[in-house]
């Protein structure tokens, strides 16, 4: 099974995202996560197949942003991809950024590059660092010794160091739509090696 995991915890609580003029704005760390996951549903009538015959799964954690351990996980699966959002210069005119990654296979990581760039999409993909700047749910997947990578949206920030904890963060609905695209692509090509049925 490959399990979404998108957490729900905010640094700042009570900041409800809004949508006006055709962009998401507010904190959108991680609303827009978590909107991502279950819009594929909607979205896709194979995957809606994938999730009944539960080959694919939604999980959502409550302790990210404080690095706790994750919790009440209803079951182990073969893939854990982290759905969040990401901000910063690195970022910009990107479509996704796939990060932590921490797949056994030493050429994974190429190999969906190619693939998404193939079907025209532009995708930064870096494996597992170890660095603190790197730090989110993938790690804590990990620390589980499940092979995981985290996919994120980039989102438009204000301020010094452009940072996704704002609360004047913005997404173009456009953006989204394309992200939401490259999520497709991404589980299409892992449903293959990870996405045997599990029973919950």
């Amino acid at each position: 099974m490959i399990l979404l995991c998108a957490h729900h915890d905010t640094v700042r609580p009570g900041n409800t995202p809004v949508l006006l003029g055709g962009e998401y704005r507010g904190l959108l760390d991680n609303a827009l996560g978590m909107f991502a996951c279950h819009a594929l549903l909607f979205r896709n009538q194979t995957l809606l197949r994938l999730s009944r015959e539960n080959r694919l799964g939604i999980y959502h954690d409550g302790h990210e942003e404080f690095l706790l351990p994750l919790k009440d996980i209803p079951l182990t699966p073969d893939l854990a991809i982290v759905v969040d959002v990401v901000s910063g210069e690195k970022y910009v005119g990107l479509d996704a950024s796939i990060e932590n990654l921490t797949i056994s296979k030493s050429t994974f990581g190429f190999e969906l590059r190619e693939f998404l760039a193939d079907e025209g999409y532009k995708v930064m993909v870096e494996h597992f660092t170890g660095e603190e700047m790197d730090q989110d749910e993938a790690w804590m997947w990990k620390d589980l010794h499940v092979p995981t990578f985290s996919i994120l949206l980039p989102i438009n920030a204000k301020g010094k160091g452009m940072s996704w904890h704002q609360t004047d963060c913005t997404c173009p609905v456009e953006r989204m739509n394309t992200f939401l695209d490259v999520l497709t692509r991404v589980i299409c090509f892992c449903i293959g090696d990870y996405g045997t049925p599990r029973q919950a």
